[in-house]
């Protein structure tokens, strides 16, 4: 990422101690820097603070992030920036960490937003070399996604909860309402981190209302708000730097990646290092998760490929991989870009990427979990496997039952999976099978256009009176359609499917038909992508979730229920800032 780069003339050592660069001081044109540090203090979900340790505690991490700032001869403040660093001294005091052992595995989860498996292969290259060829990595080809966006995903892969109406969520911290299974992972003694770097719009908040305390022993989100309320700065003979200055004229959407001199993910990476360095050999889980990187662009996505490639390979050669199983993932394709448009481009917004590798010591204990993997890497596969699959790991069972519990979608990637599998048994909603065939409509034009405006009437439906303050939306054109073939027969919701519309796979059905439709409205020009069945009876069906196919910007800035931005087009323009 090209980011400005101008040296770290500050760091802090092993003991969180202020060490100056000398060198670095002097190429940036300074003779002498004087130095101070603030931790960044959490007061909640939405608050943080920069407090002044007390000279008795200035080598004490308190924090896993510190704010430096630097004056130099004249006194004036010419230096301000971030640092991060593991405070596991503040974790060992509060917990015993178990070591890591052959049936008690460290989890490692490296996930990305936005990223399809086919993506991953063009713009992903070295990466994916690496992890298949020197960790014997499983790429396994039919993995789907469950649900639309990051969150219900995210929530299946971690608690293996089926998708509910994210209308439930808001207004409620989610340490109650999901059962994470990091948890879990904490009660057997492992020190447990989850990091993202976006706290605008991050994975869990822009739902919720987050956690009410930290969910994990090392919680990054404190860090992110930080990096956004912080002016990093450098004022020097030789450099001339403010994120103030950048970020106010955008002067390129390169930085919006930065923090300082350095890209976002690549902060990242080095906080997981020093996570890892920490802990090494201690029973470690950990779910770092990079979410504006390839989100709103993905070709952002190359310039990190050789930085994603170089930590696995330094996780590799520096023994952290030992006893990892390593998880490599997305919750699901690009969903915000014109491809997802296109035929192949919906097979991609279904399928994101999901590697696993196991440590050479789990390989030898249990040769045979190599072949299943590699069996089943080439079948229908879900985020709730994975879940199942993480269990499997926290309870040391490695035998590959591959069962499903009772009340639960899924089964362990441990064990054998069905070639024949359906959709229904993975968990995954009929939007986004990936099993159907588009084909051209056999019906005139007419009819499309009554099609499209039952969906138009869904959309509609979902606002009632509660949001006068958006616009009833009309149909404006047809954008495209497809009829869908599938060997599918709809079945009646069972109480374990509340949500889901599940199908399942033994002949043809011919009492209906399938179509899938692009549609666009006005006002705003918003573009509809949603799948409609056509009853024997003529009666018109449209499926659960209609997704939103064209970014919406500010439209819905009247609203603040993320379920409903995607659909709804204020009655006035925001107010000027």
């Amino acid at each position: 990422m090209p980011c400005n780069r101008f040296p770290d003339v500050v760091s802090l050592d092993s003991k969180s101690r202020i060490q100056t660069n000398i060198s670095a001081i002097k190429e940036a044109g300074w003779q002498h820097l004087t130095c101070e540090r603030e931790i960044i203090q959490r007061l909640n979900e939405e608050n943080i603070a920069f407090i002044s340790p007390s000279p008795d505690k200035l080598s004490i991490a308190l924090s896993d992030c510190s704010k430096i700032s630097c004056r130099d001869e004249s006194s004036s403040l010419v230096y301000q920036q971030l640092v991060f660093h593991t405070d596991s001294e503040r974790v060992l005091k509060s917990k015993t960490i178990k070591d890591e052992a052959t049936d008690s595995p460290s989890v490692l989860i490296f996930g990305i937003d936005s990223v399809s498996q086919l993506t991953a292969k063009r713009l992903l290259p070295n990466t994916l070399n690496y992890l298949e060829r020197s960790l014997g990595a499983h790429l396994f080809q039919g993995y789907t996604k469950v649900a639309e966006n990051t969150f219900p995903n995210l929530v299946a892969l971690l608690s293996g909860q089926k998708e509910n109406l994210e209308a439930l969520f808001h207004g409620k911290y989610l340490d109650n309402v999901v059962p994470f299974i990091w948890r879990n992972f904490s009660d057997k003694g492992y020190v447990t981190m989850y990091a993202e770097e976006q706290p605008v719009s991050p994975s869990f908040n822009a739902v919720s209302k987050g956690f009410r305390t930290p969910p994990t022993d090392h919680y990054f989100r404190p860090c992110a708000m930080a990096m956004d309320n912080t002016n990093t700065f450098i004022q020097s003979p030789k450099y001339q730097y403010s994120s103030k200055f950048y970020n106010k004229i955008l002067l390129s959407k390169q930085f919006m990646f930065c923090h300082g001199n350095k890209a976002k993910h690549e902060i990242h990476i080095n906080y997981l290092k020093s996570f890892l360095k920490s802990y090494k050999n201690k029973r470690k889980f950990s779910l770092t998760w990079i979410a504006a990187l390839a989100h709103d662009d993905l070709n952002y996505l190359r310039l990190a490929d050789d930085q994603f490639r170089d930590f696995f390979e330094w996780s590799n050669k520096n023994g952290h991989l030992n006893n990892t199983i390593l998880i490599f993932l997305s919750d699901h394709g690009s969903n915000l870009n014109e491809i997802r448009n296109t035929v192949i481009g919906r097979v991609e917004e279904r399928m994101p990427i999901f590697v696993i590798a196991l440590p050479p010591s789990l390989k030898n204990k249990y040769p045979n979990l190599e072949k299943i993997l590699r069996q089943n890497a080439e079948r229908l596969t879900s985020h709730f496997d994975t879940y199942h699959t993480i269990v499997d790991i926290l309870q040391g069972t490695f035998t590959g039952s591959g069962g499903t519990k009772s009340g639960q979608v899924g089964r362990s990637l441990f064990g054998a999976i069905s070639p024949d599998r359906t959709c229904e048994d993975a968990g995954i909603r009929r939007e986004y099978c990936p099993c159907h065939k588009y084909v051209p409509v056999d019906v005139p034009q007419d009819k499309l256009i009554i099609f499209g405006q039952k969906i138009v009437k869904n959309i509609n439906a979902k606002f009632n009176t509660e949001y006068p303050q958006c616009k009833q939306l009309s149909l404006h054109k047809v954008e495209n359609s497809q009829k869908v073939e599938s060997n599918f027969i709809p079945m009646h919701e069972s109480t374990h499917f509340t949500w889901y519309s599940l199908w399942h796979s033994k002949s043809t059905h011919l009492a209906s038909k399938q179509y899938r439709m692009l549609i666009s409205t006005i006002p705003g020009l918003a573009q509809f992508d949603s799948s409609l069945t056509e009853h024997s009876d003529g009666s018109i069906e449209v499926w659960d979730h209609i997704s939103r196919a064209n970014r919406y910007g500010n439209q819905s800035h009247c609203v603040q229920a993320s379920e409903l931005k995607p659909y709804c087009f204020c009655s006035r323009n925001p107010s000027p800032s």
